[in-house]
């Protein structure tokens, strides 16, 4: 049966700025109202406004935290922290050309600053400006050369751009520093598998398991090479356990049906290619193979409406 592999999106590293770190302390010993008090007792007063932008921050409650910031940068123009505050709502509604906007302006408001470098880096990287984005991780490093964050997006950036050895090199030089980095781990294993270095990129696959966050991907990228060996029995098992961390991986569920068929193992293939079809319902390749497999059972009706949907 046909199929096409599929590599699972790249792990991102966001950072979480010190001001938001205090927002936590500051949400747990106090209440809205207490601000609002607060700032109606002093109206002009800019920190009262960054303490509840914080606050709504905090809660998840982005556009009131977004008008309390706007409110202390007009009071306060020269605050870095406050376009960082802002740069941060903005990149949680992906917003991500008002995010660099604000991000620009802290840049002229204090250019030494490496959180706000960096912070405008992962805006261009939203808005898929990788170039912009490498010029300031670059900036970002050369005022804190041992900012994790900015190197690790700094190589996703040059994947981006095609630029593997550049990022190969990164992944590298930030494990001697940080062994226990799984996502690099990950992703230098990506690189390396597509370089054909299944031995080194399996080493590096396994090794981003011990982190919950990237340990279904892991097994993805596994089960990949264990199929590219012709190892399909292992291929399976790490499918299987791909699926067991997120149920509705769908690429999963597909090249899992293709290896079980392979295996005579019709029924479950069937189930597989069901799946595949019903967590994403776009997936043609899928409805292909479940088509396929309808018709190797003599089931032509469904194997039509398959062919049908495909």
């Amino acid at each position: 049966m046909a199929f096409q592999k599929q590599i699972c999106q790249t792990f991102l590293l966001s950072f979480c700025l010190f001001f938001c770190t205090q927002a936590k302390a500051i949400t747990q010993k106090t209440s809205e109202e207490k601000l609002q008090k607060n700032i109606a007792a002093q109206p002009n007063h800019a920190p009262h406004y960054i303490l509840l932008g914080q606050y709504y921050l905090h809660h998840q409650r982005i556009n009131e935290a977004i008008k309390a910031f706007q409110t202390a940068s007009k009071l306060s123009p020269f605050d870095d922290t406050v376009y960082l505050a802002l740069g941060q709502c903005y990149q949680e509604q992906k917003n991500w050309e008002k995010a660099a906007h604000v991000l620009e302006r802290a840049l002229e408001v204090n250019p030494r600053n490496a959180a706000i470098y960096f912070d405008l880096g992962i805006a261009y990287q939203g808005g898929r400006k990788f170039n912009a984005a490498k010029k300031i991780f670059e900036e970002a490093l050369k005022i804190e050369p041992k900012f994790l964050a900015a190197q690790y997006n700094l190589a996703l950036v040059h994947e981006n751009l095609k630029e593997h050895d550049k990022a190969e090199e990164i992944y590298r030089n930030l494990l001697k520093a940080q062994s226990e980095f799984t996502p690099a781990h990950l992703n230098l294993g990506k690189l390396l598998a597509q370089k054909d270095l299944a031995q080194e990129a399996q080493v590096h696959f396994e090794k981003s398991l011990s982190n919950t966050e990237t340990k279904a991907d892991a097994y993805y990228n596994l089960a990949l090479l264990m199929q590219d060996q012709q190892q399909n029995t292992k291929a399976i098992a790490y499918y299987q356990k791909v699926i067991a961390l997120e149920p509705e991986h769908a690429q999963s569920h597909n090249n899992l049906g293709v290896l079980l068929s392979k295996a005579q193992r019709q029924e479950e293939s069937l189930e597989a290619f069901i799946n595949a079809t019903t967590y994403k319902p776009d997936f043609a390749e899928a409805f292909y193979n479940l088509a396929l497999v309808y018709i190797y059972k003599n089931q032509l009706p469904e194997a039509s409406k398959a062919l049908y949907a495909l």
